[in-house]
Order: C-alpha cells, then structure tokens, then sequence
C-alpha cells in the first residue's frame, strides 16, 4: 500500500516539476502576446499597463475560486476534525495499562523507542514480520484478558 502511494507521489512530484515551468512560460508568451496585440491600438505604456491589469485581473479570480473552494470544503468536513481526537481515544482505550505509565513517565525516551521502532520497521521486511508477529500474540492474550475479566 505504501509502495503505490510513494510511486505516486513520486510521479506527481515530477510531472509537477516539468508542468510548473512549462505552465509559467505559456503565461508569460500569453502576456506578451496580449502586449504585442494592444500595442497595435495603444501606447507602449499604456498597452503595457492593460496587459498588467489583466493579469491582476486573472489572479483574483484564481484566488476567489480558491477561497470559495476551500471554504466549501470545510464546511462540509467538520467531522474529520475530531478524528485524531478519536484516533487517540480509542488507542488509550485499548493499551496497555503499564505502557501507558512508562509513556507518561518517559516521554522523550518513548519518543526515540518510537521513532528507531518506525525506522527499523520500514526499512526491513523480517522486522515488520517480527513487530506484526510479537502484536498478533499480545493482542490475543489482551482479547483472552478482557474476556476471562468480563466473565
């Protein structure tokens, strides 16, 4: 799943890297063929200043649309701004009572754990068996706790 992701982002990256210069030279030749066009009928200066204010023109229009999108777009998503809230509620529901302690006691050496456990876990297949493995077992022996306490 990461692996398609990564190829993704790593096409779009190009593609946008060769499609931005591209796109601003095409804007650039557009003005100063709108400038060459009004120089027939105007002034250099003023056809100059028309060409300006058109593109001043374009730009807002641009960032009108953008706003309208964006505002559209958080109105209808307010419930994704709970998420990591629920995310992090259900996480502390299910761990473990003494890893819990230790995290609050040791927060920055839970930090460095975390972030070498994460490292090492993309980096190597054998060590993502192993953490996969080592979760599947503690998570049986939770579910067999939780049942034999409720019973």
């Amino acid at each position: 799943m990461f692996e398609r992701l990564k190829v993704r982002v790593e096409r779009r990256a190009i593609a946008l890297i060769v499609i931005v210069p591209v796109a601003l030279c095409v804007i650039a030749f557009l003005a100063l063929a709108g400038y060459f066009a009004l120089r027939e009928s105007l002034p250099p200066a003023m056809s100059a200043l028309v060409t300006a204010a058109g593109g001043i023109v374009v730009i807002a229009i641009v960032m009108l649309f953008t706003k309208i999108a964006t505002r559209t777009e958080s109105r209808q998503q307010p419930s994704q701004r709970d998420m990591p809230d629920q995310i992090e509620a259900l996480l502390q529901q299910h761990a473990d009572p003494v890893l819990s302690d230790w995290i609050r006691n040791n927060p920055d050496r839970a930090v460095i754990a975390t972030l070498v456990l994460g490292v090492a876990a993309g980096y190597s297949k054998s060590f993502q068996k192993i953490l996969m493995d080592m979760y599947s077992r503690y998570s049986e022996a939770e579910t067999r706790r939780r049942t034999d306490r409720n019973n």
